[in-house]
């Protein structure tokens, strides 16, 4: 195996251990120290891999997007019927927003504080913008003619509502995601009169 690959596949094993600190503390709470520990390395073999904390965590909320991301889409572009595709969507946000709630509240961590830091402000703008492009096709499953604004409008919505499901599964008034079930339902099937139950 090549050096620069193998730095890679580390790099990557070290960003899972992040992702479990960073979820678990938030990203103001989490140090590079407690991202060793976890990793069993020392500060300066993360340091090696990892020029800052923002690189490390950039890497790390990327990686964990860019598959999520890529499972919502894959779930819209499978085959069958547009209600079947819908459900699969809806299903993969229960599972988000419940059993990886900890992992998606880091997400609203670090949009908050890339109001503050340049550098996450671009990468957290790039990870919006693959998921509107996600809710675009979602839309578009439903409302072939859907205009920019409205997918924007309905990524923000969902955003809302995701944002709420969040909150509802860590405060354990709803940790199983029943609520917000009925809610993306009523919102992307039973609303949508084009969409054959």
């Amino acid at each position: 195996m090549r050096q620069t690959e193998k730095r890679e596949n580390r790099r990557i094993e070290i960003a899972d251990h992040a992702i479990r600190c960073f979820a678990e503390h938030g990203y103001a709470e989490t140090s590079l120290r407690d991202i060793a520990e976890a990793a069993e390395i020392n500060l300066g073999q993360l340091h090696y891999y990892f020029e800052s904390k923002t690189d490390l965590i950039l890497c790390t909320i990327r990686r964990y997007k860019t598959r999520f991301v890529g499972r919502l889409v894959d779930a819209m572009e499978q085959e069958g019927a547009t209600k079947n595709r819908i459900t699969s969507f809806i299903d993969l946000l229960i599972v988000a927003a419940t059993r990886d709630a900890k992992i998606h509240r880091l997400w609203y961590d670090l949009r908050a504080q890339a109001l503050f830091n340049p550098n996450l402000r671009a990468a957290t703008s790039e990870i919006e913008r693959d998921l509107e492009n996600a809710t675009s096709i979602l839309l578009h499953l439903q409302q072939p003619e859907a205009s920019r604004g409205t997918i924007h409008q309905t990524f923000l919505l969902l955003d809302a509502h995701f944002f709420n499901a969040l909150q509802m599964t860590l405060s354990g008034e709803d940790p199983e995601g029943k609520r917000f079930r009925r809610t993306m339902r009523h919102l992307l099937v039973v609303a949508i009169p084009n969409v054959k139950k």
